[in-house]
């Protein structure tokens, strides 16, 4: 929604509320402007946090995971989490999103120029063979009474494309959950934590069957694809707990024995982030 709408809007809903009212008094002005001014407010923040959420997403399938990290805030207790646990710290999460993820796109790259010869080995080309699409629906999103902080659930249904060691090309449905809390920097939002809870992860074609450990066979910022020798990868699980700066459990991948549950937390109304709980690792 554009600023000028916006601002449209909160004009109708002051004329609406002097109409209601019998003519605007001016105390009686001033609290309608109030109020269609902290309405108007409400609503730019959310339609930015959404923006955020869906510039990610763009970012994502780009395999542009160093902009998707030029997102975060500069704290030094920004998280992301999955299933089994948490990366916790700008060095920690960029050396296995960002980092981990342009190392394992240099190998797919130099691997497929050699079965494609068209395909030049330039980082021009970084990427090719796979896709990665994370969709955005059901958004809840409840912004702190001051302002400052928010948070947000969505669900993400994806699809992972993948070109195998012998060339094949396959794929992967992928379902999950995000559950964020953004913070408020010089005006801007950005991302404090992102935790993503994955449901399943299977390939195109067969049935719903997922391996238990699915979730944790591929590093962080992988979350596209798997090269080797065809294996569907994980979405961005690491290749052992001892990469999460803490492990824990935050959710289970779907299973025969999977009873349904609301999760993650769902936002609830806050005035500020300390009234609230968090969507990043569990305090000590």
């Amino acid at each position: 929604m554009s600023g000028m709408r916006i601002r449209q809007l909160a004009a109708i809903a002051i004329a609406a509320g002097c109409m209601v009212l019998g003519g605007c008094t001016p105390g009686g002005s001033e609290t309608v402007d109030s109020t269609a001014r902290a309405q108007a407010s409400l609503a730019r923040d959310v339609q930015e946090i959404q923006n955020l959420m869906s510039r990610r997403a763009f970012y994502h399938s780009a395999g542009r995971n160093d902009l998707e990290f030029a997102l975060y805030s500069k704290r030094d207790d920004i998280s992301w989490g999955q299933n089994q646990g948490f990366q916790i710290g700008p060095p920690t999460i960029k050396q296995y999103y960002v980092d981990g993820h342009l190392t394992a796109e240099t190998a797919d790259l130099e691997r497929l120029s050699k079965l494609y010869p068209q395909l030049k080995n330039d980082a021009s080309n970084l990427g090719a063979g796979s896709f990665v699409i994370h969709s955005l629906t059901t958004p809840i999103i409840e912004v702190a009474g001051d302002g400052q902080t928010a948070k947000g659930v969505w669900y993400t249904p994806g699809a992972i494309g993948i070109t195998d060691a012998k060339g094949k090309l396959g794929g992967n449905w992928l379902w999950e959950r995000y559950a964020v809390d953004f913070i408020k920097e010089d005006g801007q939002w950005h991302f404090w934590h992102i935790m993503v809870l994955t449901d399943f992860l299977t390939p195109m074609g067969m049935d719903l069957q997922p391996p238990p450990d699915a979730v944790a066979l591929a590093p962080v910022g992988r979350e596209s694809k798997a090269a080797d020798k065809g294996t569907p990868a994980a979405p961005g699980g690491p290749a052992a707990t001892s990469q999460w700066t803490v492990v824990n459990e935050n959710y289970k991948s779907w299973a025969a024995t999977t009873v349904p549950t609301v999760a993650p937390r769902l936002p609830e109304p806050y005035k500020t982030f300390s009234e609230t709980f968090s969507y990043g690792p569990p305090s000590k």
